[in-house]
């Protein structure tokens, strides 16, 4: 198991301190890792310092750094380019904003797990000679077996 691999988590970038715990609550209790930054300035770099995240679930509306903005950051970056953003805002995503998916505040819970299992794996970080660990494939899979 690849020490990359095993930590890695999904990132919620919001300027809101209860919708950043609430998500984490609610993916955790899903069965998949998660840790949070308090703006986009924050998040670039966090995810500069370590592991990337499975995938970052990013509020366009931010202080510092907003969420268009960390993105396009990532982007210009060739080592953090293919980590899968989905942006989340209360209003429309910008046309420019190429974002995996977007999420309308507030959204149900259900739809972001939605996302994150179709997203999972999409960096190809996993993937490789041993096994999958990332919490949202797991999540996935457990999801799955308990609908049959």
């Amino acid at each position: 198991m690849g020490e990359t691999a095993a930590h890695r988590e999904v990132l919620i970038v919001d300027d809101d301190a209860d919708v950043r715990r609430c998500l984490v609550e609610l993916l955790s209790r899903a069965g998949i890792r998660a840790c949070h930054a308090f703006d986009g300035q924050d998040a670039l770099d966090q995810v500069r310092c370590g592991a990337p995240p499975c995938v970052m679930v990013v509020d366009l509306d931010m202080p510092r750094l907003a969420g268009a903005d960390l993105f396009a950051a990532l982007q210009a970056d060739p080592g953090r380019a293919a980590i899968p953003v989905v942006s989340m805002t209360a209003g429309r995503a910008p046309l420019a904003f190429c974002a995996r998916a977007h999420l309308a505040k507030p959204f149900v819970f259900g739809d972001l797990l939605d996302v994150l299992f179709r997203e999972c794996r999409s960096c190809g970080v996993c993937d490789g000679p041993g096994p999958v660990v990332g919490s949202i494939f797991d999540a996935r899979r457990r999801f799955d077996a308990a609908r049959r």
